[in-house]
């Protein structure tokens, strides 16, 4: 008895986590595009561009100011994140070992307060620039 539960068990979450979805996945498109802050490039970051209802975002690394790859097609909210070497940890703290941790630089008003948008569009060059200002 105890083993017929298990085996439905099983089934159940399952068929739960896979479920019988007619979902269609957003089509993703090629992007890509330059960062600069104050005049110069962004050296490290991210740039994710996110779904304004919430529903999923794609991220992106910038590495000299440049960042390209795949993103879903349609409007997008878009945060962009530049970081540098922050203080270095106090010896014995957890993650010292792995040297000074990344800090974010750029204002709030390119990540968490952005009213950046972009429009992705399928069979099109999507090319983007960004030339952020300080505060």
């Amino acid at each position: 008895m105890l083993r017929h539960f298990c085996w439905m068990l099983l089934f159940c979450a399952l068929t739960v986590g896979t479920g019988c979805s007619s979902h269609k996945e957003t089509p993703l498109a090629e992007v890509s595009g330059e960062v600069k802050y104050g005049g110069k490039a962004v050296s490290d970051g991210e740039i994710i561009f996110a779904d304004p209802e919430g529903k999923g975002a794609d991220t992106l690394p910038i590495k000299d100011g440049a960042f390209a790859g795949k993103v879903k097609v349609g409007k997008r909210k878009v945060q962009i994140y530049g970081y540098r070497l922050g203080k270095a940890l106090p010896p014995g703290s957890p993650g010292a070992e792995n040297g000074p941790p990344k800090e974010n630089y750029l204002p709030a008003k390119y990540h968490n307060e952005s009213k950046l948008t972009e429009e992705v569009k399928a069979d099109q060059p999507n090319v983007f620039k960004y030339e952020l200002k300080g505060s």
